[in-house]
C-alpha cells in the first residue's frame, strides 16, 4: 500500500515471555499475537500507556492485560474495523483485563475474555470505560 503514514504489514509477532510496558513508557501493539505466557500477556505499569488493537491475546497463565499504578490502556476505538480501531480476541486464565491502583481501561473488549466470571476486574480507583 505504501504512502505517507502507512507501512506494509509485517508478520505477527508472537510473544512467549510476559510483555511489560513500565516506568513511564508507551507502546502501540497492533495486529500481534500474544500467546502462552506463563503469567500476564501484557502488563502496563508505573505511569505507562499502551494502545492494543486487532491483536490475539490468548492462553496466558494469569490475565490477558494488566494495567496498574497510574497507567492506562486503550483496547481499540469505539467504532471502526481498521487495524488501529478493531478490538482484540482471545481468552486467558483470570480476567481479560485487570485494572487497579489509579489506572484506566478504555475501548472495545470485543471477544477478548478471561476464564473468571467478569471480563474486566476494576479495583482500587480504576476507571473502567470499556465497552462490549
Amino acid at each position: 500500500m505504501g504512502g505517507f503514514g502507512w507501512r506494509e504489514p509485517k508478520p505477527p509477532m508472537i510473544s512467549r515471555s510476559d510483555g511489560s510496558i513500565d516506568r513511564g513508557s508507551s507502546a502501540r501493539i497492533i495486529s500481534n499475537q500474544i500467546l502462552g505466557n506463563a503469567n500476564t500477556g501484557v502488563r502496563i505499569d508505573r505511569g505507562s500507556q499502551a494502545d492494543i488493537t486487532s491483536s490475539t491475546i490468548d492462553g496466558n497463565g494469569v490475565n490477558g492485560v494488566e494495567v496498574l499504578r497510574s497507567s492506562s490502556v486503550v483496547l481499540g476505538n469505539d467504532t471502526g474495523t481498521g487495524p488501529t480501531d478493531a478490538p482484540n480476541t482471545g481468552t486467558s486464565t483470570g480476567f481479560a483485563v485487570l485494572c487497579s491502583l489509579n489506572s484506566s481501561a478504555d475501548g472495545r473488549l470485543g471477544s477478548l475474555d478471561g476464564t473468571r466470571r467478569k471480563k474486566v476486574e476494576a479495583t482500587e480507583a480504576c476507571v473502567n470505560s470499556t465497552s462490549p
